[in-house]
């Protein structure tokens, strides 16, 4: 997925994500959290302007908080892969 992002965009692959559901939902739904969690600065930000949903903040997102936003998801996702590495290494 980081692959997706950066050659179609943090938004494409959201709605990509969002649109599918299924595991891609379930990969959205955890960095929805994830973001939500540990973004409360930019998140707040935009749910004060009256942005409630998620897909709602990205579209309206500046070009800073989303570059920060799209590095934050590039590396959480790479750390997840890493993590189901090692568990299917497991088993």
């Amino acid at each position: 997925m980081p692959a997706m992002i950066q050659v179609n965009g943090l938004g494409q692959v959201f709605a990509f994500c969002f649109a599918k559901k299924g595991v891609y939902g379930h990969i959205f739904e955890q960095i929805e959290g994830w973001i939500r969690e540990h973004h409360h600065s930019i998140m707040n930000k935009y749910t004060n302007q009256g942005h409630k949903d998620f897909m709602s903040i990205m579209v309206n997102m500046e070009s800073r908080d989303y570059r920060i936003i799209m590095a934050e998801t590039i590396a959480l996702l790479l750390w997840m892969s890493r993590f189901a590495d090692g568990i299917v290494k497991e088993d």
